[in-house]
């Protein structure tokens, strides 16, 4: 496992981190919770993770993913199988991220455990349940 919690870890850092992972063969956790991370810190970890086969569960928690990120994230889950635990809780990724995490979750071969806890988080995918599930009445007055 690869515990770097609360290290202020910040987009500019990923790259790096990126490139001494590339030929890992043993991690197949990460937790990168409680740092600086964004969209686009999230973008580098997303194009590594498209073709990695090692990871099974990333952490990124308490970060600053919006729905950019979020977007990011699904597109990757699409490519990715091998990835069965994703932590975003305490992230601000909103209605709309939250539409793209579980449209992608929909569509995967593997199931993922997606990890959204949190007041807002919460609220979201509720709201997202709702439009899902009930389909709009249409009225038509003549």
């Amino acid at each position: 496992m690869l515990h770097l919690p609360y290290k202020h870890i910040k987009d500019d850092d990923i790259p790096n981190l990126v490139e001494l992972l590339q030929d890992n063969k043993t991690i197949t956790k990460i937790d990168l919770s409680s740092n600086e991370i964004g969209d686009q810190g999230v973008k580098h970890l997303c194009d590594w993770l498209k073709t990695n086969t090692i990871v099974e569960a990333l952490d990124l928690s308490g970060d600053r993913i919006t729905s950019i990120g979020a977007a990011y994230l699904a597109d990757m889950l699409k490519k990715n199988t091998t990835l069965t635990t994703l932590k975003l809780r305490g992230n601000k990724i909103g209605i709309l991220g939250t539409e793209y995490l579980m449209d992608a979750q929909q569509k995967r071969k593997m199931p993922i455990q997606l990890d959204l806890n949190g007041k807002k988080n919460s609220i979201t995918i509720d709201l997202y349940l709702q439009r899902k599930l009930v389909k709009p009445v249409i009225v038509i007055d003549v």
